[in-house]
């Protein structure tokens, strides 16, 4: 889990400042973001973070909320 500073923005570019690089093998153009409402009834947010921090624009941040869970797949990689 990460967490954020009370007086900290809390959004999807904000953490991945946080955690610094994603890893190579990460595919950062589908990222998935699980969130519950108060139903207990799950939702999905696609994300583009590959573009949000090429463009940096604070219009396409995505604001988290307590308890989301951010997904970053894995590419597929061909050795051969």
């Amino acid at each position: 889990p990460v967490r954020f500073a009370e007086n900290e923005p809390c959004s999807l570019l904000y953490l991945l400042f946080k955690l610094g690089d994603l890893s190579r093998f990460a595919k950062t153009d589908s990222i998935r973001i699980m969130r519950r409402d108060k139903n207990g009834r799950e939702t999905e947010i696609q994300a583009d973070a590959k573009a949000l921090l090429q463009n940096g624009s604070p219009e396409d941040d995505i604001a988290l909320e307590n308890g989301d869970r951010v997904i970053v797949p894995v590419r597929k990689i061909n050795i051969f």
